[in-house]
């Protein structure tokens, strides 16, 4: 079986184009294969593996024997017979000569220079690579090249390489560390995924004090091969892994990138991204509204919405959510489709803390407080201190007792409508943390329901933390983060499976059509005559109109709207190019010359379309996004685009009835619920409008941007949408 494979160069100046072969989103079995074998090798050689203290192939040769690495180690070093007291090899041929013929994986720790002719003349002998060398594609011209060349030798050997410019990698079941971090993780369920080494490294470094353990902490540096998409589908089918972590600076393939997520979600694994850049960057030549409002961090967090990702935003962010993500009882409440909220009650040893976690429920969307009457803590205020408080949150006083605690935490175990349990501590001098942490440790086997907990302090709960952490436990350094990761990750919905497609096959004539109008198209942009005969062609209502540039037309209906035309004018109504109402034929002429006047540009055209009435306007529109391809995008349109926020994104709807369904439970649900008694609008509707925009999209790749602003929606039965304004810019 043939394996494809791609590269996309990850920088912000430009994009390298390279001939390695088809892209694929879904990996072969075989892949698969290879991808274990690359994280649970049972051989692996380090290729400049060397005795000096600092150096990184000497970092990499000292953890792979401090940790006592279960499979077999070679050391490649051509000048030194022994590194660390290890015989050494001078090439891969000869170590794996000593391996039965075949190394599993090459860590490979030497100048770029050199690491091309490492490769090949080892790809006999090994198939994967990792590479932890810089001086590639995150460096100058010259390490531009050096990537381009590695890619090439991985397509014409079949090879599968990690990096380069990378960490490497770590398996703590394994006990194997493949890099030059320090320390060895705890064992645990997260495969954490790194573009960053740095931090990786701080992410082990703390994780012991957080509870996190590990599956496989991986770091892909530029990216070349392997990417987060592989991993991720690779962990969608590992049983030692529930949660998926990554950081990432760029994403590449997106489309890859979703199916991979929703593959891993269907699995019931949880998905957390860090991704760095928020910054919008300029769309388009012309300035579309769509490209402003579609930017590229807002089409991430839609991709990332629609395919159940949860995107962080901060290091503290993710560290609280693979914290809480790691829970089994989180899981099931995560995988379990539910539109009730959760009823949570709070346990304390501090009020201020209470109060604190009372806000941060309040502010949920998918938390509310439990309302504890007095008849059913009738029994739990006889258990407790008389000043003690039985509200919500219950307050156990500062000097409360381990059964202070247990009353609590037994109380809210026999409330069949209490699902969440938030028990926080402060370290005051009358209160025994770790007996306490000790209770709750035996308490989660008992129970289905979700705890959380948050020892407040330093020194003084450091024991009893551990304690919760070894129990497997949900800790957060506050209750505040515990319960904002909670409510994320219970945001988090089923993605729409791509089963359910209905593209259909594609019209062939229309297609044909379509390109006959754009290759008529001599401007970055479209006249209005142009966008209005595509959009009919994949039956979007558009608006008629009549030419009026050189005087007046017979096919002109009054009252009408006069509009300057010019494929690199955008918003026309900021620079007076709309004249209304006209009249007559004299008015008509009256505006034409003064709209001649205003816009003087080459090739400026006037026309006239009919005056209609103005109920609701929207924008509809369409972006390439260079990572998941076309994004379609609704919003209030007209002149207030910009100033209302309630544009909503779609990335690879999968049908119009998912646009549908999106739009009711979205920013514009007040057009399709009947408002303050008005008739609902019909989300059909605009939904099958979106659908074909996207049909157009993806039958013309040329097309860069649409916007079709305003659109004018009617809740009367009379009256159907119809778009007045369309804009199509193309590539160059």
């Amino acid at each position: 079986m043939q394996i494809y494979r791609y590269y996309t160069e990850k920088t912000s100046q430009s994009k390298v184009a390279l001939p390695t072969g088809h892209r694929i989103s879904l990996w072969y079995n075989k892949e698969k294969e290879i991808m274990k074998k690359i994280l649970n090798p049972q051989s692996i050689a380090i290729v400049g593996a060397s005795n000096t203290t600092g150096k990184i192939g000497n970092i990499l040769a000292q953890n792979i024997i401090d940790y006592d690495f279960t499979g077999k180690s070679y050391f490649i070093n051509t000048k030194d017979d022994k590194i660390l007291g290890k015989k050494s090899y001078t090439s891969l041929s000869k170590a794996a000569a000593n391996a039965g013929g075949e190394i599993d994986v090459a860590i490979i720790a030497i100048p770029a220079q050199f690491v091309e002719k490492v490769i090949r003349e080892g790809s006999d002998v090994c198939k994967n690579y990792v590479i932890i060398s810089a001086g590639f594609g995150e460096s100058d011209s010259a390490g531009h090249n050096r990537e381009i060349a590695l890619a090439q030798i991985a397509k014409e050997k079949g090879l599968t390489i990690v990096g380069p410019n990378c960490l490497g990698f770590i398996s703590p079941k394994k006990n194997l560390n493949a890099s030059f971090a320090p320390g060895m993780p705890m064992t645990g369920s997260t495969a954490f995924i790194s573009q960053s080494g740095a931090l990786a490294v701080a992410l082990i470094d703390q994780s012991s004090e957080c509870g996190i353990g590990f599956s496989n902490v991986i770091s892909i540096g530029n990216k070349m091969d392997v990417d987060g998409a592989k991993l991720i589908d690779y962990f969608a089918t590992d049983p030692e892994t529930h949660v998926i972590a990554l950081y990432l600076e760029s994403i590449g393939d997106g489309p890859a990138f979703l199916k991979a997520a929703k593959k891993a979600r269907d699995a019931g694994k949880t998905i957390i991204l860090l991704k760095s850049g928020r910054s919008t960057q300029a769309q388009n030549a012309i300035a579309l509204h769509t490209g402003s409002l579609a930017g590229d961090d807002a089409v991430i967090s839609a991709a990332c919405k629609h395919a159940g990702v949860l995107r962080v935003n901060s290091i503290k962010e993710l560290f609280s959510a693979i914290v809480v993500a790691d829970n089994q009882q989180v899981r099931n409440a995560t995988n379990t489709k539910s539109t009730k909220k959760r009823g949570v009650t709070i346990l304390t040893n501090a009020g201020g803390p209470g109060v604190i976690t009372t806000d941060a429920i309040a502010m949920s969307e998918n938390l509310t407080l439990n309302k504890l009457t007095t008849d059913k803590t009738a029994n739990l205020k006889e258990q407790l201190p008389a000043a003690a408080s039985t509200h919500n949150p219950i307050d156990l006083l500062g000097d409360a007792q381990t059964s202070h605690y247990k009353s609590g935490i037994d109380f809210c175990l026999n409330q069949k409508n209490i699902d969440v349990i938030v028990i926080i501590l402060t370290p005051q001098k009358n209160t025994p943390a770790t007996e306490i942490a000790k209770l709750i440790a035996t308490t989660q086997k008992k129970t289905n329901k979700i705890i959380l907990t948050s020892f407040i302090g330093g020194k003084g709960v450091r024991e009893a933390r551990k304690i919760l952490h070894d129990a497997g436990i949900s800790h957060c350094d506050t209750p505040t983060q515990a319960i904002e990761a909670l409510d994320a990750l219970l945001s988090l919905h089923t993605p729409e499976t791509t089963e359910t497609r209905n593209d259909g096959t594609r019209d062939s004539v229309r297609m044909q059509k379509t390109q006959s109008v754009i290759k008529q198209v001599s401007l970055p942009a479209t006249y209005y005559a142009q966008a209005k005969e595509i959009a009919e062609l994949y039956n979007i209502p558009a608006s008629p109109f009549s030419d009026v540039t050189t005087g007046l037309n017979a096919k002109t209906t009054y009252p009408c709207v006069l509009k300057v035309d010019h494929p690199l004018i955008a918003h026309k109504s900021d620079r007076g190019g709309v004249i209304l109402p006209i009249q007559s034929g004299a008015a008509l002429e009256e505006a034409r010359i003064k709209l001649l006047e205003k816009f003087p540009e080459d090739g400026v055209r006037i026309i006239a379309q009919p005056l209609t009435e103005i109920q609701t306007e929207l924008i509809i529109g369409m972006k390439r996004d260079v990572t998941f391809g076309p994004v379609m995008l609704v919003g209030m349109g007209g002149i207030y685009t910009e100033i209302f926020d309630t544009a909503q994104i779609f990335v690879d709807p999968p049908s119009a009835s998912s646009i549908e369904d999106h739009l009711k439970n979205g920013p514009l649900d007040f057009l399709f619920t009947g408002t303050r008694g008005q008739k609902p609008y019909n989300a059909a509707d605009i939904s099958n409008i979106v659908y074909s925009l996207l049909a157009l999209s993806r039958d013309n790749e040329q097309i860069e941007a649409i916007d079709i602003n305003p659109l004018l929606i009617y809740n009367k039965d009379n009256h159907t949408a119809r778009a007045v304004d369309i804009k199509m810019t193309f590539s160059s």
